[in-house]
Order: structure tokens, then sequence, then C-alpha cells
């Protein structure tokens, strides 16, 4: 699946087992990391910053004088935009942009490493390696969306001395150093130029006062100015309605107005960009995951209103908005959908677009972690695993093995958590941390021995036997006798320094001529090779392991043994499975049962329907099985159309039989939706106090699938325009039947005096069959008597006219 070099080793991540070591010598990794190639003269298109002319000013003055600068502003105030205009080259190049979140500082540098050069192949630097090459570079450095009380801004400044520093974030983080600068709003002339391009006309005479009080509600935040003119647009709201609300409860209330307003289609489109919040995602995966055509249209509109970022082609949600979109938005997940989406995007892992996906997958595994989907992260952690290992993001390689051997653990799946123990106890070894290599990779062997994982547990007692040596650590034996390695330290460290002086040789070479004081002059690189240096080696040192995952130095003998296989079951029959999800995934094993290792190669979907299935675990493909030793691919069902559909799964060998084929059926059925209808009922009072009168709201199940917990918002105008919302939450609703509320509407004397408007399923989003029934309004009506509220007749209570 990738390699990456190491230090001494080449790390080769396979599909079933995880990683294996392979020596290499120290002239090809100074080689390669030699033939870098810079990536910085690729210009970056940005359309002028409106009314920013001043801020951008005074960030160039810093820049120049290499000081470092922060900015710090609430969400809204367009300071992710101001960083990206800044690290398009505008001020200075060469200019990377990183947004860091919960990344460390090691992989901070790697990240910036990745985006000013490009590697034949990919070299785990370390982060001496990577401060080398940033500081020859003379790189503007843009961080953003740093957390609060992160030390990573001064640890930058103090690593990368002679680059320049410029830092975004919520609260101020940059202390001691440089200048912190708080972002405000918009001027008033800009923020009133914003709106009416928003807007898509000129302001009249006649709503200029209100639209410049509503620009000063606002405080001129760009993101809200333009959900303002939306508002205004589809004719909801007047700016002076907006003003008034905005005065109120702030700018933030507009967030809760757009958000209500959105419809089905939208609301879906916006809910899988929150679902991966922090990451831009491109519109094909927005309509994947979604379902949703013409999505692009979706999206631009979202942008356009305020409510979604846009760059490059891709689109996603403000950071900053990410707990509040999350409230109203998330109710039921798709998980299956949006896992199904990523693993098509991240199917390279060194793609051009692998780091953006590998941004949404952290996104989701976050969330998928807070309500426990065991089995959601656990496939997500195979996912972004080969894209943090290729690209060298290591310490957060390690912070996910970390989560995903608990995960596992509590899910019980002890293979997943045998993968991942073998995968940070070898990373552990790469990076010297002897003692948590041991531990680690000696619980990876139990738990594959126990599963029967032959080859498995041979790869981690061999990683295993090299963590022993490194440290000293007396070995078992044969015969189960403690057995102490002896291990030159005076060895190791020699080759340690070697590797450092090398390397540092390479990178300063890589990287020398390509400062310059001109910060417009793109200088190329061009390093003759490294020459040969001479590998030391220590005679006491162990012999690597033989990985038997790996190719054979010689062809088997004529006549040594013939390979073959035997496969269960012979076909796979799913259940009937709705079009808008996915069964469980059913199981294939194969077991090599010749007497010579059985290769499999790459196992296939073909057939007559195969787009409606999905390998979701293949642990076959490029293996090489010793006789006995077994493996599996593991298939779901994901029916696009409804009737049979039918498949097969083509597993190819070097066993006579050449290649295995297992049929795969299921049958497609339509997809339950619910439909809901509000009704609202007048009543006269809850029989105890007539005096106090409210009104029964029911939500009616019309369609022909369950409808899950649903908001309720009831929306009463009294006279003289005043509003009230008062919302209630509604449970499970199955089909044909309904749920009551009461709504007190003592302030509406007689009842049929005020309007009411009832909205089922605002903040709560669900699929429905029809999203245009689900809001009622009541307009007034003048023609009917008013409702007596005085005490009834004894004998008789009039029966209440109907309200449409």
């Amino acid at each position: 699946m990738g390699t990456v070099l190491s230090g001494t080793w080449r790390v080769v991540l396979t599909a079933a087992h995880g990683v294996r070591l392979e020596p290499v010598e120290l002239h090809l990794r100074a080689h390669v990391r030699a033939q870098m190639r810079p990536l910085w003269s690729r210009a970056v298109a940005f359309p002028p910053l409106l009314g920013r002319e001043a801020v951008v000013a005074a960030a160039r003055r810093e820049i120049l004088a290499a000081r470092p600068v922060e900015f710090h502003a609430p969400c809204g105030y367009g300071k992710t935009t101001l960083l990206r205009y800044l690290a398009s080259g505008a001020v200075w190049a060469p200019s990377v942009y990183v947004r860091v979140g919960s990344a460390p500082l090691d992989d901070v540098l790697q990240m910036v490493v990745d985006r000013l050069y490009s590697c034949p192949e990919p070299v785990k630097a370390t982060r001496a390696e990577c401060e080398a090459i940033i500081r020859g570079c003379r790189t503007l450095v843009v961080l953003d969306d740093v957390p609060p009380g992160s030390g990573i801004p001064n640890e930058a400044a103090a690593a990368l001395p002679g680059c320049r520093l410029v830092i975004g974030s919520t609260r101020p983080v940059l202390t001691g150093l440089g200048g912190s600068r708080m972002l405000h709003g918009l001027p008033p002339d800009a923020a009133l130029d914003l709106y009416a391009r928003s807007l898509g006309r000129g302001i009249g005479a006649d709503e200029a006062t209100d639209v410049r009080r509503l620009l000063a509600a606002l405080e001129g935040r760009p993101l809200h100015v333009k959900q303002a003119a939306a508002l205004v647009r589809a004719g909801e709201f007047t700016a002076s309605q907006l003003a008034e609300e905005a005065a109120a409860a702030g700018p933030e209330v507009l967030d809760r107005l757009s958000l209500r307003r959105l419809d089905g289609v939208k609301r879906r489109a916006l809910t899988i960009l929150t679902l991966f919040a922090g990451a831009l995602l491109p519109a094909a995966l927005v309509s994947g995951i979604g379902d949703i055509a013409f999505v692009l249209q979706y999206l631009d509109e979202l942008h356009r209103d305020g409510l979604a970022e846009h760059s490059d082609d891709r689109f996603g949600i403000p950071v900053c908005q990410k707990e509040s979109y999350q409230q109203q938005l998330l109710g039921q997940i798709d998980y299956a959908g949006a896992v199904r989406g990523l693993a098509d995007w991240l199917a390279d892992p060194t793609g051009p677009h692998a780091l953006e996906a590998l941004e949404a997958a952290l996104g989701l595994l976050g969330f998928a972690s807070e309500r426990a989907q065991f089995e959601v992260v656990v496939r997500l952690i195979r996912l972004v695993e080969p894209v943090l290992f290729v690209w060298g993001r290591w310490n957060q390689w390690r912070d996910v093995l970390g989560q995903g051997i608990e995960t596992a653990r509590r899910a019980g799946d002890a293979s997943a958590e045998a993968l991942f123990a073998h995968q940070k106890g070898t990373l552990a070894y790469c990076e010297n941390r002897l003692e948590e290599a041991r531990d680690l990779l000696q619980r990876a062997e139990e738990l594959r021995s126990r599963l029967g994982d032959q080859v498995g547990a041979e790869l981690s007692r061999g990683h295993l036997a090299l963590a022993r040596a490194a440290s000293g650590t007396p070995s078992p034996d044969p015969d189960g006798q403690p057995r102490q390695h002896r291990r030159s330290t005076k060895g190791r460290a020699f080759l340690v320094a070697l590797l450092t002086a090398a390397g540092a040789v390479a990178l300063v070479t890589a990287v020398k001529g390509a400062a310059s004081d001109d910060p417009t002059v793109h200088p190329s690189v061009t390093v003759p090779p490294i020459s040969s240096i001479s590998t030391p080696t220590d005679p006491t040192a162990p012999t690597p392991p033989k990985d038997p995952t790996g190719p054979t130095e010689t062809e088997p003998p004529v006549g040594g043994g013939t390979p073959s296989a035997k496969g269960s079951p012979a076909a796979l029959s799913f259940p009937n499975t709705s079009t808008a999800g996915a069964s469980v995934p059913l199981r294939f094993r194969l077991t090599s049962t010749g007497t010579a290792a059985l290769t499999v190669a790459e196992a296939q979907l073909s057939g007559a329907a195969p787009q409606d299935f999905e390998i979701t675990t293949d642990d076959c493909s490029g293996e090489r099985l010793d006789s006995g030793t077994q493996c599996a691919i593991e298939v779901a069902f994901r029916p696009t159309v409804t009737g049979l559909r039918e498949a097969a799964l083509k597993i190819p060998d070097n066993s006579p039989d050449d290649v295995r084929t297992v049929a795969l059926s299921g049958t497609g059925t339509a997809t339950a939706l619910p439909d809901l209808k509000p009704v609202i009922t007048p009543n006269y009072g809850d029989g105890i106090d007539i005096s106090i009168p409210t009104m029964e709201f029911r939500v009616e199940n019309h369609g022909d699938g369950v409808a899950t917990e649903t908001t309720t918002t009831v929306t009463i105008t009294k006279p003289g325009d005043d509003t009230v919302l008062q919302s209630q939450t509604t449970e499970e609703i199955q089909p044909d039947e309904s749920q009551e509320i009461k709504v007190d509407t003592s302030g509406c004397v007689p009842v049929t005096t005020c309007e009411y408007t009832m909205v089922a399923n605002v903040d709560k989003a669900i699929q429905e069959s029809n999203e245009t029934n689900n809001t009622m309004t009541r307009p007034p009506d003048a023609t009917k008597p008013p409702i007596s509220v005085a005490p009834p007749d004894p004998d008789r209570r009039p029966d209440p006219d109907p309200i449409d």
C-alpha cells in the first residue's frame, strides 16, 4: 500500500498484516531526500479582499520586518479568508497555509514541508530535518485554527528563525513575540458593498437607513452580512426586522434563522459539510454521500448565503461554527454512507486529494467516537492509517492508533486490536521508544497467535525480536528459557550519528540557494547525487527477520510442491436491504491447502451489478499464504435500485484453479420514508382553568417509514407584531400514527387574533418523502367572531371553529 524511508529502515505498509521493516542503506535515504523539488512556484489565485486594505498593509509590515503577527477574532469575522489571502503569495513567497487543529508541532512542520517540496519517495523527516528545510526557504508560514492555549505558535517561532509567521485563532495565543491584533468587522461602506453584492441589487434610498442599522448590529461581520442579505432576498425578513433581532439577541441569531429556512436538499448538503467540519470537500463527495443531484448548485447557494466556505472548488463550514451547526443539524446520521464515500476518496493515500480526505475522515472519526460508534471508528482508523503513514503525520498516527486499540478492545474486535497494537508497536520501535514497542508488539503477537493468524503473528514476533535486541532485553529461546541478545550500543549510537550527519548534509544542500531576500524570487533546486556512504555493521546485531509476507528472493525449486486452496462459502446471499442503507458484511474465507505457498492476487467485483456490492475488508489481496493459513474478505450489499441484484467476487491466485469465484446476490427494497404533516387544532383550555387557553398541535406521520425524534417549533405572532417561539420534542412516530403537544396561548385572547406557524423537524433532520408539507400556517381570520373565555355552560361546551 505504501513505503516510507525512516532512519535505517524502509517501512512497508501491507493491507492485511500491517507494517513490516526492511533495512536500507543510509546513502539511499540521503539521495532520495536530495531529489526534492520545490512546489511553491505554483500560483494561487485569490481575489482582492473587500475592506481589508488597512489590515493587509499592517500584516505586510510585520511580515517584511520578520516579526510574528497574530489575528484573533470570534467566528464570522473573516479571519480564515484573510489568512488564506496572506498565504496566496500576495505578500511573500514562498508561503504555505496549514490548519493546525489538534496536530502537534512535529506534524505541523511535516505539513509545511509537504507543501513546499515534492519527493520521489516518501521520507519521514525528523523534526531537525523539517526545521532545516523550512529555515532554508525563508518561508511565510500561516497557521490557522490554532486552539486556545496552544504553545505551537511560540514553539514554531523558536524552531524557525528567519521565517515569517502568521497565526490565526479565536483568542490570543502568541505570547511575548510579535503583535497580536484583534480582527474587527468590515468598515461600514465595505459592509454595505458586501450586503448589496450578496443581495444581488442596489440599496434603495428608502431602505438605506434600516440596512445601515442592520450592518451596525451585525458589527460588520462578513459571514452574518451575507446571511442577512440571503434572508432579505428570500423575502422572509426585512432589514428592519433583522436589525431588531440582531440588536436583541446578537449577530449569532442569524445562524439560527438561516438554518431554519433551509429546505430538505440544502439542509442535507449542509449536514454533510457539518459532519466533516474542518475539511473542504469536493462537490462529488457531497453528492455521493447525500445522494444529491446537481449538488454544485446547492453548495454555491450555501456559500452565497453565508453558511459554507468555498475555496479551490471545495466546500466546507467555518470550523468555528462546528458545534453550533451540529446541535441544529445532526440528528440521524448515515455513517455507512459517509464512510463509503470516504473509502473511495482515500483509496489512493498518495493521491492529490488524500490530505483533504484525511481532514474529513479525522473530523468524522471524532464525531463517531463521541457517540460510541465503535465499528465506524475502527473502519475509519483503517482508512486514515495509510494517509497518516505515507504523509509523515506519525504523531497523529500514534494518537489514532491508541484510540483504535481502546475502541477495538471495547468493541471486542481482537483482530483490529492486534493490527493496531502491531502498528503502534512498530512505530514506537522506529522512534526508539523501546519499552512501549516491546509491550505493544508482544500483545499483537499474542492476539494473532490466539486468532490463528500465523503470518501476522510471525511478523509481530520478528519486530518484537528487534525491539528486545535494541534494548538488551532477554528473548525466550525455543525451549522457553531467557536468552540475552548482545547488542552493541556503541554501534547503534554510531549508526544514528551517521544518519543524522548524512541527512543534514543532504537537506542543507537541497535547500541551499532556495533562500532569497527578495520574496518574489522562486529559486529552483538542483542537487548533485550524494555519493555512496558505506553502512557500518554491528557484528553482534541480530539479522532482521525475514518477513513471510514479502517477496521471495529465489523461485521455489521445480517439484517443490503445488499451491491449492479452498474457499467457504461458495456463495454469499444477503438479506433484503433498503436502497437507503447497507447490509451487514458477509465473510468469505480462503484457506491455503497445498504443499506450496498460495499467492493471492487482487480481489475484484464483476458480474451483472458489481456497483451494488462493496468489499469492506480485504485481508487476502497481495498476500502469500503458507499451507494451513487463511485469510478473509468481507462484502456488503448496498443496492442502488430495487429488485434482485447479482454479482461475483473473483479472487485470482497461483493455484491450478487460477480464479476463485463467489456468487453474490441480494434484493433491494424501496426506502421506507416518514412523511410529516402538522395539524393545528384550537382548544379552549385544559378543562381546569378556562382562563388559560391552550392550543393543541398534532404531528402526523403519513409515510411508510418511522419518523425519529423530531423537534416541533410553534411561532405565535400576537397583535402588535410580537413573536413567541415554543419548541417541543416528539418521540418516535410510527407510520399512520401521530403525537399531540399543547402550547400555552394565554397571550392570545381571543385566539383568533393571533397567527400560528408550526414547523416540524426544524432541528432534528430526518429524511422525508415530501419536504413541502411539514409546515402549516394559520393566517388570522377576522371574519370569525371572537372566542369567549367566559365560564362555559355546565351542560354544554360549544365546539370550536376549525382552523385551517
